[in-house]
């Protein structure tokens, strides 16, 4: 993942100034380089891997913004630039060769009545040209030239003193000013139309936002849920999608006010209410509130998006720059498009419901609900009817009319259940039967109901082990084990623990009152040496701490160490469950003798490495393993 900002530099001197700069500031950017073509095809990939604005210099930020839609930063090339070069070529001769792109060109005319020199200029459209032009000022018998690096790096090879151009880095921290000005403008830009998709999906009816020709720009998910209404309104024309003509798309072009009943296929009628959107007399479009005629039924869709089963996460909002973590994400999108269980595995915290969000939204079924439901939180005589539903009079308590249950509350979605491994045996044979035949049945019920539901389960437990000892079904964990995904702990993806450290401090931070905290140098060593047995939860809490602790101020590596004190003893019981049983017992030693042998026996490392006190540590390996 890049930064917001990104810096393409045309040549390897402007990437050296840069490089110095990056770690001499606070600044964050990611730096690549890149000249003309190259540099269209960097931008690209920089852009698509999350970059806001980029920064260049000279033709190369031209042939940039004439490709790219993001902002692109100038770094200007001057009359400045160009004198200090042409004022030490003359040192050496009174004629000289200028050759560079129309900035460069434009400077060194400037110049040139000021020094008092006979200047040649060769203006370059092409970097193909570069040779031939040097060519030929080796022919006019020049022997200074002053220019771009590519161009007075060629001719040092043809015998001529070449002068390159150099920007001063006043100019380069001016352009990483203003790039980090626009990023802000662009994140609040972001922010509101955020604002704007949240308010409009809250709506209690649908919304479209249409252009003054009738083009769909925005929608909530009211209008999302029901792919219906697209075959209702509108027709495709050329990758959009274009209302049919009637009495709504003439209100819409002509800029009136509306309202009336667009009938579509089916039977199916909906009222519409048409707000223009002009200024001054410009029509910009409208909005168009939808709802179904009084008297039919609404859609279960708009049932299940008004009750919150939606899912709020996609691949792209999980932070990584590790290669493992790019290898699962890029599996997990392929997972994506089958209609197969999926098994997420990985410790408490990693995010596996961040994953499973991100599966249903990628997934033909994200237009339909995603049910999540936590096996661990519910007793075993309860879990029965959240899943199932029941009947009316079912048992004492029941609510009037019955109730649906998970799995019908999933249907044409998905449905998520986390930690299964916690689920009782005799509950899972129910689920096994449900799996098998896609029919559930409520308590208390006498009638089967089929349900369209794509499952997705995650577990914190090794749920092979538990089969072998005789916890969890094995024609069940067969059943669900169809697609794996496993999710690795924060201490092994590497360069993700800083993309998280930052992300978090810009998340928390903007949403903090008051100055935010930036982190020392000592303080970043501290949180990157820290094992994370609570994995990215606990990283984004002790984030949130250390924000809301120091108040503004620089965060040092006392800070980082005692908040980390704070929940050492919480961290342990996660990564050392002091739970009866062989087989945590095992896992538990097994994890002690990992860490002590990387940390070539020393205890005391060892130790703050588990997150755990010495004497804990002493403790554990005094016990051992049970035999």
């Amino acid at each position: 993942m890049v930064s917001d900002i990104a810096v393409i530099a045309p040549d390897v001197d402007l990437m050296g100034q840069f490089e110095k700069i990056r770690r001499e500031t606070v600044t964050q950017f990611s730096l690549r380089k890149g000249l003309f073509e190259e540099a269209i095809v960097v931008a690209r990939e920089l852009v698509a891997q999350g970059a806001k604005i980029l920064v260049s210099r000279g033709e190369t930020t031209t042939q940039i913004r004439s490709a790219i839609s993001v902002p692109v930063v100038d770094i200007p090339i001057n009359v400045h630039d160009v004198i200090p070069l042409i004022d030490q070529a003359r040192n050496y001769s009174r004629r000289i060769a200028v050759v560079g792109f129309g900035a460069i060109v434009r400077a060194a005319q400037v110049a040139a009545p000021i020094l008092s020199v006979e200047l040649s200029i060769f203006k370059l459209h092409s970097t193909l040209e570069i040779p031939d032009v040097v060519a030929k000022v080796k022919e006019m018998g020049l022997t200074v030239l002053v220019g771009n690096p590519q161009s007075a790096t060629l001719a040092e090879t043809f015998g001529i003193k070449g002068f390159k151009l150099r920007s001063q880095d006043a100019m380069l921290l001016a352009a990483l000013d203003e790039a980090a000005k626009l990023a802000e403008v662009v994140r609040r830009e972001n922010e509101w139309r955020i604002r704007q998709q949240v308010f409009i999906d809250t709506a209690r009816e649908g919304i479209l936002v249409l252009d003054d020709r009738g083009r769909l720009l925005h929608s909530n998910q009211w209008i999302q849920l029901d792919p219906g209404i697209e075959r209702a309104f509108f027709v495709p024309e050329e990758g959009w999608l274009r209302l049919r003509p009637g009495e709504l798309m003439d209100a819409v072009r002509g800029g009136e006010t509306w309202t009336g009943v667009h009938e579509a296929e089916g039977g199916a009628a909906y009222v519409c209410r048409v707000h223009p959107v002009a200024r001054e007399g410009q029509n910009f479009g409208a909005v168009v509130l939808l709802e179904k005629e009084r008297g039919q039924d609404q859609p279960q869709r708009r049932d299940v998006f008004q009750k919150g089963l939606v899912a709020q996460h996609r691949f792209e909002d999980i932070v990584h720059e590790s290669p493992a973590m790019r290898e699962l994400l890029a599996r997990a999108r392929q997972y994506a498009g089958a209609d197969s269980t999926v098994l997420v595995l990985g410790e408490s915290g990693t995010g596996k419901e961040l994953v499973a969000q991100s599966l249903h939204n990628a997934s033909r079924r994200r237009h339909g609900p995603f049910v999540a439901v936590n096996c661990a939180a519910l007793p075993e005589n309860l879990l029965e009817s959240e899943l199932f539903g029941y009947q009316e009079g079912a048992f004492t308590g029941a609510r009037r009319g019955g109730k649906k249950g998970f799995f019908e509350l999933a249907d044409s979605g998905t449905l998520f259940l986390d930690e299964i491994g916690e689920m009782a045996l005799p509950m899972q044979v129910k689920l096994l039967r449900v799996l098998e035949e896609r029919q559930i049945m409520r308590v208390g019920g006498e009638r089967v109901i089929a349900v369209d539901v794509r499952l997705v389960c995650a577990s914190n437990r090794d749920l092979a082990r538990l089969v072998a000892l005789k916890q969890f079904r094995q024609d069940l964990y067969f059943r669900i084990n169809v697609l794996r995904l496993r999710l690795p702990p924060l201490r092994e993806r590497g360069s993700c623990l800083e993309a998280l450290i930052r992300h978090f401090l810009k998340e928390i931070g903007g949403r903090l009152d008051g100055p935010t905290s930036a982190l020392a140098p000592e303080a970043w060593g501290a949180l990157r040496r820290h094992p994370y047995p609570g994995n990215v939860r606990e990283l984004k809490s002790t984030i949130e701490r250390l924000l809301v602790t120091c108040q503004g101020r620089t965060i040092t590596e006392a800070d980082v160490a005692a908040c980390l004190d704070e929940t050492a003893e919480t961290a342990c019981a996660e990564v050392l469950p002091a739970v009866e049983g062989e087989l945590l017992q095992s896992e538990e030693m097994r994890l002690i003798r990992r860490v002590l042998g990387e940390c070539g026996g020393n205890r005391a490392q060892a130790a703050r490495r588990l997150g755990i006190s010495t004497t804990t540590l002493w403790r554990r390996l005094a016990r051992g393993p049970r035999q």
